[in-house]
């Protein structure tokens, strides 16, 4: 299994330093294009939407940013910020102005320009989904001339060009499309966009069967243009089960896949046609603690169940790189103290019933859930396990209804940006124990101060201070357990190749590129 990829990331301690101005758009060379056929991408599940303006977990941007593209993105090996349909930028106190690359067009034919920026934030937030949560800070775009953009945003706001780069937050799409198909009652055109695409990017939406596949075709007009090697199609297919994927994959029927468990990665690494990669991510993974009703408002509790924990054995259930990527502290199991801690709280000499919740139908969390079990009961605490499925578990965690209801809670958290203050304000800041938030009751106000303080700080060294002071708040709390950085895996066949200036695996997006993608015909 190709491991050398994780040294890469080791820097990443608390979170990801990033360059403000990354390299250049590598710039293809005088060379016929090499048309690769077709990709096949073997995916568990169906997308949401491919309307860029409401497309906001993995698989269904996965579609979106490979049709639509953004003002700037993240290189994706060192999540550095680049050019894309801005060609460069000048930051202000309250926001930036961009000058746009020019001769680029949309898929169907018109130009993009400083007023299709605009016209695309004035979707997005008349749309109000997922994206529309993380560019409110844009106040307002000003159209300065046919090439240039004035972004006002709120003064100091720290994640400007983060949120720009994301792969999910800023795609923009041809405002003449739009329009040809708003109705009455979809001033927005939200019916069209959700099946068909018409943006800037490299891959054009053929077909959509739902549950079954999605086809892109290339885009022949993208302004990067198709010197050298490249797919010319791109099948997203759907195969819910796993065992089939692997099936599908060892024959060289499907070519890519992921979000695979992780039982099956070293087995199919064996094969000498495919080649397995597991790498960092900046996601996350918890167990949440009630920290306003029941046992673990006792804060000697929570600290016997953190050591309690077997972290080792977490880490090899799901196959996890090394725990110094874990954004938050960092413990050994240790059975003495978790019961020196238990001893100091108001349940010495006394068994304790908690509640676990977990998403059924995840190998990672019934795993986890089990191990969490295991160990807690040596410390005499009886963990009882309760599985939902992810709607009904989503709906009680971000419903508010989880203080009222459970004692832990398996918790994933993927990166919105490459910076920690998404997750953390999700679970951590004070305004989350509302609904919408993953706060289980937590409340410290010199928590909140400091990641308020964050938001504000456009220096990444001080901003990352910041979130240390702020780390040593939540560890002296014993609020969750930081349970393990959380791995993607990209599993493919030998014949898929990356270009140089990229590489396989998004620790952000856990997306697919394909147009940096070839086969290599040997």
């Amino acid at each position: 299994m190709d491991k050398s990829i994780f040294k890469k990331f080791f820097c990443m301690l608390w979170m990801v330093f990033l360059i403000l101005a990354g390299p250049h758009i590598v710039a293809a060379e005088k060379e016929p294009f090499v048309d690769c056929g077709k990709i096949m991408f073997g995916v568990y599940t169906d997308i949401n939407t491919m309307d860029p303006a409401e497309a906001f977990v993995w698989y269904s941007t996965t579609i979106a940013r490979n049709a639509y593209e953004g003002l700037v993105q993240y290189n994706l090996k060192d999540f550095s910020i680049e050019p894309l349909l801005a060609e460069s930028w000048k930051l202000h106190e309250d926001g930036g102005t961009f000058h746009l690359r020019k001769g680029v067009k949309f898929q169907d034919g018109t130009n993009f320009d400083a007023e299709a920026v605009r016209f695309n934030w004035q979707r997005i937030m008349g749309i109000n989904k997922g994206p529309a949560t993380w560019v409110k800070e844009i106040k307002d775009i000003k159209v300065i001339d046919e090439y240039t953009v004035r972004i006002v945003t709120t003064p100091k706001w720290a994640f400007f060009l983060d949120v720009l780069a994301a792969p999910w937050c800023f795609l923009i799409a041809s405002p003449t499309e739009v329009k040809k198909h708003v109705t009455a009652d979809d001033p927005w055109a939200n019916k069209w966009l959700h099946t068909h695409t018409c943006g800037t990017g490299p891959y054009i939406a053929k077909e959509w069967v739902p549950n079954q596949y999605i086809t892109m075709v290339r885009n022949k007009d993208y302004w990067k243009g198709w010197a050298g090697k490249h797919f010319s199609e791109v099948v997203y297919r759907v195969v819910s089960e796993t065992s089939t994927r692997q099936m599908l994959i060892k024959k060289g029927e499907i070519d890519l896949i992921n979000n695979i468990a992780a039982e099956y990665w070293d087995v199919l690494d064996q094969d000498p046609n495919i080649t397995t990669i597991v790498f960092p991510s900046l996601a996350q993974f918890y167990f949440l603690m009630n920290n306003a009703r029941g046992p673990l408002t006792d804060k000697n509790l929570r600290w016997a169940v953190t050591y309690a924990i077997d972290y080792e054995a977490c880490r090899e259930a799901v196959k996890a790189p090394s725990s110094k990527l874990v954004i938050g502290p960092q413990f050994k199991q240790d059975l003495k103290k978790a019961m020196e801690y238990k001893n100091k709280s108001a349940y010495v000499g006394k068994d304790v019933e908690l509640l676990l919740t977990y998403v059924s139908g995840s190998s990672t969390h019934g795993k986890l859930a089990l191990i969490i079990q295991d160990n807690l009961k040596k410390i005499g605490i009886n963990v009882k396990l309760k599985s939902l499925v992810w709607p009904v578990f989503s709906k009680e965690i971000y419903g508010g209804n989880a203080k009222e209801v459970g004692d832990i809670y398996a918790f994933y958290a993927q990166a919105v940006i490459a910076d920690s203050y998404g997750t953390l304000y999700k679970i951590l800041h004070s305004n989350s124990t509302k609904p919408g938030g993953a706060n289980l009751g937590y409340s410290n106000p010199k928590f909140d101060a400091l990641l308020d303080q964050a938001a504000t700080t456009i220096d990444r060294d001080k901003r990352m201070a910041i979130y240390e002071e702020a780390k040593k708040l939540v560890v002296d709390d014993a609020v969750y357990v930081w349970l393990l950085m959380y791995p993607f895996v990209v599993i493919h066949r030998d014949d898929i190749k990356v270009h140089p200036y990229t590489q396989f695996g998004d620790g952000v997006g856990n997306i697919f590129y394909f147009y940096d993608l070839y086969r290599d015909k040997k």
